[in-house]
C-alpha cells in the first residue's frame, strides 16, 4: 500500500453558550497526502477513528468508520460521533482524560485500515464536557475553587496567524491555520499550481503564489522579460510577442533573416528577385536553369543555353549572346562550330582558362576531317598529325588529353568524327591517352595498339 500522510488542521469547530445545547460531537479536518507530500484529490477513501484513553495505544472507547471522497485540495470532512460505530459516544467521560485519537485510512474503499499516527485531544472535545455546568455564573462545575471568572476564556488575536485564549487564570495558543504552499522548483518566486502542500508554516523550497506556467525554468514566470527564444517566457501564452518587426510569423532566434521584409522568412517561397528569401544563404536558387551563374531575374535572356547571359562574349554565330538586344554585334571570331583559319572552331578559352584574354579572343581549332583513315597506333598517329596542313596554317598537331575532351564534347558541331577511340600527345610511361568518342571514357594504354583514330588540331 502506498504511504500516505495525513495533515490534521481544523479539529472541532463547535459554538457553545452558558445554556445552548451541546453536541454529541466535533466535527474533524484533514488533508490526504502522499509520500510526496502532494495531496490526494478527488479520491475516494475510508477512514477509520478510535478514541483512546489514558495513553497512545490505551483502551478504546469509542470507534467509528467513514466512507469519504475528498475534495478538490485533498480536505475531508467528518463530524466524530455520527460514524458508522456500535458503540455509544454520550457514554466518554471526557472529564477522566487523557483521551487520544487514533487515524486510520484505506484507499481503496475496503476494510484493511492502516494506521496513520494518534495525536491527544487537547481541550476543544472538552467542550461536551462543560454541558454539566448548567450554570457557569454560578460556578457550579466542580473545579476545585469558588472563582466564577476561571470560567470564561477570552480568544485574543496577537497577529495575522496566531490566537491566544486569555483567561483570568492565564491562556493557551491555539494553532496557527494551515495554508497551501506551491512547489517553487525553479526558485524564481513562483510555485506550480500543481505540486500543493497545506501547511502551517511554508516547506523550503515552496511559494504562496501558484502563477509559474513552467517550474523548470527561472527565466519563466508571470511578468518576465520575454526573450526571443521561443518561449512564452511571460506566461501570457504568446511566444517571443515584440520580437517578430514584420509580422511574418517568424523572429530571429526563430530563422528569419530579415526581420524587416514579411517575405523573408525561413522556408519562405524563394522568388526570382536577386533575395535570399527563404534564409537558406543562397540567392534565387532554382531560377538558373542552365547554370551559368545568371537568372533571367538578373538578365538572362535565354535561361536554357549556359552561353547566353549578360555580358557574356557576343559570337558572331546569329545570336544575341550577351542578352542586349543586338545580334553579332562586334563579334571579332566566330562561334564553336563554326569555320574559322583552316579549320573548325572546337573551343573558345573562356574566364579561367589558361591563355584567357578579355580582349583578344583564344582557343583551338580542329582539322575539318579526321588524318586517319583507320585505326593506327600512337607513333604514326603523332606523325601524321604534325605533318598535316589545311594549304595556310602549318602548324597542326596531336591534341592533348584535354583539348581533346573538348573535341569530344562539341563533337556534334566540329563534325565528322567516328564513333571510335582518337589519339592524344599525352603520355604515360610506354602508354598514351586516349579517348572513347561513343560515351566519353578516358584512359591510357600501349602506345603500339592500332585500332585508335587521329585529328589534329592547332590553337589561335
Amino acid at each position: 500500500m502506498r504511504k500516505i500522510l495525513l495533515s490534521l488542521f481544523a479539529i472541532t469547530i463547535i459554538t457553545l453558550n452558558s445554556y445552548a445545547q451541546v453536541p454529541e460531537g466535533f466535527k474533524y479536518q484533514a488533508v490526504v497526502r502522499d509520500a510526496r507530500n502532494l495531496i490526494l484529490n478527488n479520491q475516494e477513501v475510508r477512514m477509520q477513528l478510535t478514541i483512546q484513553q489514558g495513553a497512545i495505544g490505551g483502551r478504546s472507547v469509542y470507534t467509528e468508520t467513514f466512507a469519504l471522497t475528498t475534495n478538490t485540495y485533498g480536505i475531508v470532512n467528518l463530524e466524530i460521533g455520527t460514524g458508522t460505530t456500535a458503540d455509544d459516544f454520550t457514554t466518554i467521560d471526557w472529564a477522566n482524560g487523557p483521551y487520544f485519537i487514533e487515524t486510520a485510512i484505506d484507499l481503496s474503499s475496503g476494510t484493511s485500515y492502516s494506521v496513520i499516527g494518534t495525536s491527544q485531544l487537547m481541550s476543544v472535545p472538552y467542550a461536551l464536557y462543560a454541558k454539566i455546568a448548567n450554570k457557569v455564573s454560578n460556578d457550579e462545575v466542580n473545579d476545585a475553587d469558588a472563582d466564577p471568572r476561571n470560567e470564561i476564556q477570552i480568544i485574543v488575536s496577537t497577529d495575522a496567524r496566531n490566537l491566544i485564549l486569555q483567561g483570568s487564570d492565564g491562556g493557551a495558543y491555539l494553532p496557527p491555520p494551515e495554508s497551501f504552499y506551491y512547489a517553487d522548483t525553479d526558485s524564481d518566486g513562483y510555485g506550480n499550481p500543481l505540486a500543493a502542500v497545506y501547511s502551517i508554516n511554508p516547506p523550503l523550497g515552496y511559494s504562496t503564489n501558484n502563477s509559474d506556467c513552467d517550474d523548470t525554468n527561472p527565466t519563466v514566470y508571470p511578468e518576465a522579460p520575454e526573450l526571443c527564444d521561443g518561449i512564452d517566457n511571460n506566461c501570457d501564452g504568446r511566444v517571443d510577442e515584440g520580437f517578430d518587426n514584420d509580422n511574418d510569423g517568424y523572429t530571429t532566434c526563430q530563422g528569419d533573416c530579415d526581420d524587416t521584409n514579411p517575405a523573408i522568412y525561413l522556408e519562405a517561397p524563394e522568388l526570382c528577385d536577386g533575395i535570399d528569401n527563404n534564409c537558406d544563404s543562397r540567392v534565387d536558387e532554382g531560377f538558373d536553369n542552365d547554370n551559368d551563374g545568371y537568372t533571367t531575374c538578373q538578365g538572362d535572356c535565354d535561361d536554357t543555353n549556359p552561353a547566353i547571359y549578360l555580358e557574356a562574349l557576343e559570337l558572331c554565330d546569329g545570336i544575341d549572346n550577351n542578352c542586349d538586344g543586338r545580334v553579332d554585334e562586334e563579334c571579332a571570331i566566330p562561334a564553336i562550330g563554326v569555320a574559322y583559319q583552316g579549320g573548325i572552331i572546337a573551343h573558345l578559352l573562356m574566364p579561367g582558362d589558361i591563355g584567357y584574354d578579355p580582349n583578344v579572343p583564344h582557343g583551338i581549332i580542329a582539322a575539318v576531317s579526321d588524318q586517319s583513315t583507320g585505326g593506327i597506333n600512337w607513333p604514326a598517329s603523332v606523325a601524321i598529325c604534325n605533318a598535316y596542313t589545311d594549304g595556310t596554317y602549318f602548324d597542326w598537331r596531336m591534341p592533348t588529353s584535354i583539348e581533346l575532351n573538348y573535341l569530344h564534347i562539341n563533337r556534334v558541331a566540329i563534325g565528322n568524327f567516328a564513333n571510335k577511340a582518337y589519339w592524344s600527345s599525352s603520355t604515360a610511361g610506354s602508354n598514351a591517352w586516349y579517348q572513347a568518342f561513343s560515351n566519353g571514357f578516358q584512359n591510357n594504354i600501349s602506345q603500339r595498339f592500332t585500332f585508335l583514330y587521329a585529328r589534329a588540331v592547332r590553337t589561335f
